[in-house]
């Protein structure tokens, strides 16, 4: 069950909510909305340190003078006295490593290149969310061959594909 659907069970079961309702239903369907609410939870504070850590490794140029980094735009304003109510530009760049492209191909027309030396930031937080969006929006896909009118065999084929790709989507997610 989705996110999406437990949440809608939620909402249909509060509608329905009646002298005969069963408490085990009820309890199981609290349960289940408390563990998703405080995975979100984690995943978010994950989430939330990891944009946090990509944001404390920006660098500033004053745009006057781009030779000299500031660790903030406060601190070039600090630096040149702005008096109140002065704006001024800033060039903003990642204090990151230095990386190192080879050109791989080159023809008339276009220019490949390859990394050679250093590395991209990792977001394991990031990527685990985009994930778990994109193993959301190929369920739906496989709903919806699953409801189609005219369901053929072969849409049975590309439907469990789609459920197979989701799965692994989803997978990926929690690790």
């Amino acid at each position: 069950m989705t996110n999406k659907e437990l949440v809608a069970a939620g909402h249909a079961l509060a509608k329905a909510q009646g002298a005969d309702a069963p408490l085990t239903e009820i309890a199981k369907l609290v349960s289940d909305l408390a563990t998703r609410l405080n995975v979100m939870t984690v995943r978010a504070n994950v989430l939330a340190l990891e944009n946090r850590t990509l944001k404390s490794n920006l660098m500033y140029w004053d745009d006057q003078d781009p030779e000299a980094p500031y660790d903030s735009p406060k601190a070039i304003a600090d630096d040149r006295s702005f008096d109140f109510g002065i704006e001024f530009e800033v060039q903003v760049a990642a204090r990151m490593p230095n990386l190192t492209y080879r050109v791989s191909a080159l023809s008339e027309y276009s220019c490949e290149i390859e990394l050679v030396d250093g590395a991209l930031p990792v977001t394991p937080a990031t990527d685990a969310i985009l994930n778990a969006v994109r193993a959301e929006g190929v369920e739906m896909y496989a709903n919806n061959i699953a409801h189609r009118v005219s369901y053929r065999a072969i849409d049975r084929n590309y439907e469990d594909d789609a459920r197979r790709f989701a799965a692994q989507l989803s997978a990926d997610a929690a690790k």
